[in-house]
């Protein structure tokens, strides 16, 4: 008769490690390269719709989608030319090796504007800081129908509690608050 012998708690944990590096690697391949209409309606129509711009970095279907009044949201009434055509995208996306927080991973926020309009826009995009007290304004074009990503890649740094205003006149402001 065999006797068998205790597993040592040093086996143990690097066979509990190894599992569970093999199940993260595997459920984060399969996140990276999942189709759009795996993460949901909102991604698939992210990916049909045109690119413009640099880069294009992949926008999660959990975005906080701009084109009608959400909570926490205001349409300013500067203008009496209606809504802002557009709709407005966050992402959190994590960065390896980002040399501002000396080479260690760290999360940043991009910003993605659709201009729903067959018309080119002119938005004039202003990043609050309220932490800060500081402010921070860019000029965007976009094409008619036109896509454009904005974020940390393009030196825009934006972070949860920004107040994001986004202005085009004769159209209405458009006032949100990333979260």
């Amino acid at each position: 008769m065999a006797v068998s012998r205790p597993i040592g708690v040093r086996t143990l944990c690097i066979t509990v490690v190894i599992v569970f590096l093999g199940t993260t690697a595997v459920l984060l391949w399969r996140a990276r390269n999942a189709g759009p209409e795996a993460r949901g309606p909102a991604a698939a129509r992210l990916a049909a719709a045109p690119r413009t711009g640099a880069r294009s970095p992949a926008f999660a279907a959990a975005t906080l989608a701009a084109s009608g009044p959400q909570p926490g949201q205001d349409r300013g009434s500067s203008a009496t030319g209606g809504p802002l055509p557009v709709r407005l995208f966050f992402h959190r996306r994590l960065i390896h090796n980002d040399p501002r927080h000396r080479g260690l991973p760290s999360f940043v926020m991009d910003a993605r504007i659709y201009n729903d309009s067959p018309e080119p826009l002119s938005v004039e995009m202003l990043i609050s800081d309220s932490s800060l007290q500081t402010a921070r304004q860019i000029m965007l074009d976009i094409g008619p129908h036109g896509l454009r990503d904005l974020g940390a890649d393009d030196g825009v740094q934006m972070h949860a509690q920004d107040v994001i205003t986004l202005r085009s006149p004769p159209f209405s402001d458009l006032v949100t608050q990333i979260r």
